[in-house]
């Protein structure tokens, strides 16, 4: 089972030129807008894999977006069960060590939905989110592509209407858009 899988996107100058016509908070939320659209696609589908035996392991089963990885081009997107995060309490050995109130993360009572999709020493693996990726490689590109395309068109045409620029001949230009690679790193 890969680590991780990439999506490189090639053959797009149009893209490129266009985006770099917009500013870079229209350019980062067309492109934010874009992968979470993949990465909500691919979690409906894993949530649709998963085996169900309580049902908690498919209710937890979510797409989220890494701030801390995540920066202007470059989107980074997970599938999978959330850590929890939860406060430091007013106690003495906090208010000592100085961490009141301060963030923590912990594992949630999912858990094991790692060992799950992976398997254990004892247990087969029974994969459910490498699948649903692999089932969906192809709709999530086009469903990637398609938002790009209409942020995009979208946003020049506001900029367009705020100079006063009424031409379309920019949608043409734009059409050519559809050319995705992947890269499953290991």
């Amino acid at each position: 089972m890969p680590d991780r899988i990439t999506w490189k996107i090639t053959g797009l100058r149009e893209l490129g030129a266009a985006m770099r016509d917009l500013n870079i908070d229209v350019t980062g939320k067309t492109s934010r807008a874009a992968v979470a659209k993949a990465a909500r696609l691919v979690a409906a589908a894993a949530v649709a894999d998963a085996p169900e035996d309580t049902g908690a392991l498919k209710k937890a089963i979510r797409a989220m977006r890494s701030k801390r990885d995540s920066r202007p081009g470059l989107e980074w997107w997970t599938v999978g069960v959330p850590k929890l995060t939860k406060k430091r309490v007013n106690n003495l050995r906090n208010r000592r060590g100085g961490v009141v109130g301060q963030d923590y993360e912990v594992d949630p009572p999912e858990y094991y939905w790692r060992f799950v999709e992976l398997g254990t020493v004892k247990m087969g693996a029974r994969p459910f989110i490498g699948p649903a990726l692999a089932k969906n490689k192809e709709a999530a590109r086009n469903a990637m592509i398609e938002i790009l395309k209409q942020r995009i068109i979208r946003a020049h045409r506001r900029q367009a209407r705020a100079v006063g620029d009424k031409s379309k001949a920019f949608a043409s230009r734009i059409g050519g858009i559809g050319a995705v690679d992947f890269a499953v790193e290991d």
